[in-house]
């Protein structure tokens, strides 16, 4: 999935880690399996973070409104 994306694998394991990502691991060997939902999550982290912003604010991103959106997206421009 990293080199899908042009990140490093590290990458995602960190996003894990802090709660972006919710991969499903296999019983038998603990390969994460991403679903679209991870696929799309990744794609926006990696879009908001070209935009420059951190990942705490990315987090918060699902719960904000679009005023909020704008305003962030304002401090940035």
């Amino acid at each position: 999935m990293a080199s899908f994306f042009d990140i490093p694998a590290s990458t995602l394991r960190y996003w894990e880690e802090k709660g972006v990502l919710h991969p499903n691991k296999k019983y038998e060997n603990q390969y994460r399996e991403y679903t679209i939902e991870d696929l799309m999550t990744i794609s926006d982290v990696i879009f908001y973070k070209n935009l420059g912003l951190q990942l705490k604010e990315i987090c918060g991103m699902e719960i904000s409104t679009p005023k909020q959106h704008h305003e962030l997206f304002a401090e940035k421009i």
